[in-house]
C-alpha cells in the first residue's frame, strides 16, 4: 500500500512538474503600458506583484487581469472550461490537440508566447535562436485555400515564401496556442492579441476536436481596475461602470486617469439552429454585457448562462469589486468545427465630459469591426470571375438561399454571401 502511495505522489508530481517545464511567462513592455502574458491563457496577473496591466509612465493600472470562460453542454451535462484557473474545472496548457492529450515539455520553445517585436517583416527572427519562424501565415496563391491567417505548427513549413506570407494584425502582436481537456471536451485556442496606441484587440480562434457540443457559450472576462498602484486596494472600489452595447469603465474620483471601452468586434454568425455558418462571418447584433461579483464568478457563470442573445442586459450587481463579462448567443458546436471571437479594449483620455469619451470609445470600436471585417471579407460586383466552382449562397442576414450551386445567375438585386465548399473562403457579391 505505501509504495502505492508512493507511486501516485511520483507520478503527480512529475505531471506537475512536466506541466511547469512547458509553461512560458512573458513580460512585455512597450512605449506606454507593461504587463506580462502566458502561453496557456492567463491576460496580465499571473504573480503577485502589485499591480497587472498598468501604465509605466505614471504607474496607474487599467486591468488587473482577463481571459475566457468556455461552458458547453455534453451528454446532458453542461462542462466549463476558462482561462482563469478559479474559475474553471480544467485548464489550459500549450499545445495543439493533434498531439492529444499528453503534455510535451520538450516543446516549450514551439508552444511560447510569440512577439512580433522578435520578427522581421518576413517572419524571420531578428535575433536567431532559440525562437522560431512567426507561426501565422495568410496564403496570397487562391489556390491554396482561404485568404483568412492560419496557425502553421509545423515549423518547417512556416515562411514558405512561394505561396503564404507573414501575417502581422496589428502596431504589436502575441501570439500563443493552447489546449484544454474535461472527459469528452477537447478545445484548442490560438490567441493573438494586437495592441495599437491606445487600443488592444484580443482574437480567439477556437477548435473543437472532441465531441459535438451543445448551447456552447463563450464569455469574455476582463477585470478592470484603475487604480495607482500606491493605492491599489483602496482605488479599485471607486470604479464607475455603464452599460451600453459597449461596457465603460471611468474612475469617479480621479479625472486625469484614462476610461476603458470593452467591447466585442467578432462573433460567428449563427442561423435559426444555432448551427455556426461561418466562423468568420460576424454578428454584433446580441451581444450582451453584464457584471459579476468576483466571488460567485464559477457559479454565476453557470447561471449567467441564461443571460445571452435577445435577453434583457444586465446591470451592475452594487458589489464592490466588479468584473465585466461578455456573452453573445448560444451555438452548438460541432466535432472539428472551428469558432472565431474578437474583443477590443480602449484605453483613452478622458474628454471634458463621459458623453465625449464614450463617443471617441465607440468609433475606435466601430473601426476595429470594419477592419476584421475587411480582412475576412471583401464586397464584389458580381460581374466579376467568382473563382469559386462548388458554393452556397446567402444572405447577409444568415439565410441560405442557394446550396452547392455554381452559378449567381438569377440571383435579385442586392447584397449576397458566398462560402466556396472546397476552401471554405468567403465572398461577399454585391447584385445590381
Amino acid at each position: 500500500m505505501k509504495l502505492l502511495i508512493l507511486l501516485i505522489i511520483f507520478l503527480l508530481a512529475n505531471s506537475v512538474s512536466r506541466v511547469i517545464d512547458i509553461i512560458d511567462i512573458r513580460e512585455i513592455e512597450d512605449d506606454n503600458y507593461n504587463f506580462k502574458l502566458s502561453n496557456h491563457g492567463s491576460l496580465f496577473n499571473l504573480d503577485s506583484s502589485k499591480y497587472s496591466f498598468y501604465n509605466k509612465l505614471d504607474s496607474i493600472q487599467y486591468i488587473k487581469d482577463a481571459g475566457f470562460i468556455f461552458s458547453a453542454f455534453t451528454n446532458e451535462e453542461l462542462k466549463l472550461i476558462s482561462s482563469i484557473p478559479d474559475f474553471s474545472e480544467a485548464i489550459f496548457f500549450p499545445g495543439i490537440t493533434k498531439y492529444g492529450k499528453k503534455i510535451d515539455s520538450t516543446q516549450k520553445v514551439k508552444y511560447s508566447v510569440y512577439s512580433s517585436k522578435d520578427y522581421d517583416k518576413n517572419g524571420i527572427p531578428l535575433f536567431g535562436e532559440p525562437i522560431s519562424n512567426w507561426p501565422i501565415y495568410k496564403y496570397t496563391n487562391q489556390e491554396n485555400g482561404s485568404g483568412n491567417p492560419i496557425y502553421i505548427d509545423s515549423e518547417s513549413e512556416r515562411n514558405k515564401s512561394d505561396f503564404i506570407e507573414p501575417f502581422f494584425f496589428g502596431d504589436y502582436d502575441l501570439f500563443s496556442v493552447y489546449k484544454a481537456s474535461l472527459d469528452d471536451v477537447f478545445i484548442q485556442v490560438e490567441n493573438l492579441i494586437s495592441f495599437y496606441e491606445n487600443q488592444i484587440i484580443i482574437q480567439y480562434k477556437l477548435i473543437n476536436s472532441g465531441v459535438k457540443l451543445d448551447s456552447a457559450l463563450f464569455s469574455f472576462y476582463l477585470d478592470p481596475d484603475i487604480t495607482h498602484h500606491k493605492r491599489i486596494f483602496q482605488e479599485i472600489y471607486d470604479d464607475e461602470f455603464y452599460f451600453d452595447e459597449i461596457a465603460f469603465v471611468n474612475d469617479e474620483n480621479n479625472t486625469e486617469y484614462k476610461t476603458i471601452g470593452v467591447s466585442t468586434v467578432h462573433f460567428p454568425k449563427i442561423n435559426d439552429e444555432n448551427e455556426v455558418i461561418h466562423p468568420f462571418l460576424s454578428d454584433l447584433e446580441n451581444e450582451k454585457i453584464f457584471s459579476a461579483n468576483v466571488n460567485d464568478l464559477f457559479e454565476q457563470a453557470k447561471d449567467l448562462r441564461k443571460y445571452q442573445g435577445s435577453e434583457q442586459l444586465m446591470g451592475n450587481f452594487e458589489v464592490n469589486d466588479t468584473k465585466i463579462l461578455i456573452n453573445n448567443n448560444m451555438f452548438n458546436f460541432a466535432e472539428n468545427d472551428t469558432v472565431f471571437f474578437a474583443y477590443s479594449i480602449d484605453i483613452v483620455s478622458q474628454e471634458s465630459n463621459l458623453d465625449q469619451t464614450f463617443n471617441k470609445i465607440k468609433s475606435d470600436l466601430e473601426n476595429t469591426k470594419t477592419i476584421l471585417q475587411n480582412l475576412f471579407t471583401s464586397i464584389e460586383q458580381a460581374s466579376k470571375n467568382l473563382e469559386f466552382h462548388n458554393f452556397n449562397i446567402y444572405t447577409v442576414d444568415g439565410k441560405l438561399i442557394a446550396k452547392n450551386t455554381n452559378t449567381i445567375a438569377q440571383l435579385p438585386k442586392g447584397l449576397y454571401i458566398l462560402i466556396d465548399n472546397n476552401s471554405h473562403q468567403i465572398k461577399k457579391i454585391l447584385v445590381d
